[in-house]
């Protein structure tokens, strides 16, 4: 019911953490990866991260942006309130919704009742 889409820019961030503080750890990410079945969404080009850039000012949340965008995601989910969540220009333009991971579970047990309401 799921499908989770990760930009290869996120990933390279979260390997390197890992390899800094928790090498051991790289083994497990590998295994989670692969059975959750995340697309792996690679880095847009620069002429498209131009776009995010403008809306966000910051040159990483641009790139993880413009992947949510190439992937065409229903729902970008994030906890940078500074850059993304309180960004109602972004908001306004975004072919798809944002917010936290708690709001993303809330919108998804909404989507749940409307579609059993909808077998009735």
């Amino acid at each position: 019911m799921i499908q989770i889409a990760v930009g290869s820019y996120v990933l390279t961030e979260i390997q390197n953490v890992l390899q800094r503080k928790e090498p051991g750890m790289l083994g497990r990410l590998a295994l989670l990866l692969h059975e959750s079945r995340v697309d792996i969404v690679q880095t847009p080009p620069p002429e498209s991260s131009h776009e995010s850039l403008q809306l966000v000012g910051y040159e990483p949340d641009a790139q993880v942006l413009s992947a949510a965008w190439a992937a065409d995601v229903d729902y970008f989910i994030t906890l940078d309130k500074k850059h993304i969540l309180e960004n109602a220009p972004l908001k306004q333009v975004a072919p798809f919704l944002i917010g936290t991971p708690g709001d993303f579970l809330a919108w998804f047990r909404a989507q749940l009742i409307v579609t059993e309401a909808g077998d009735d």
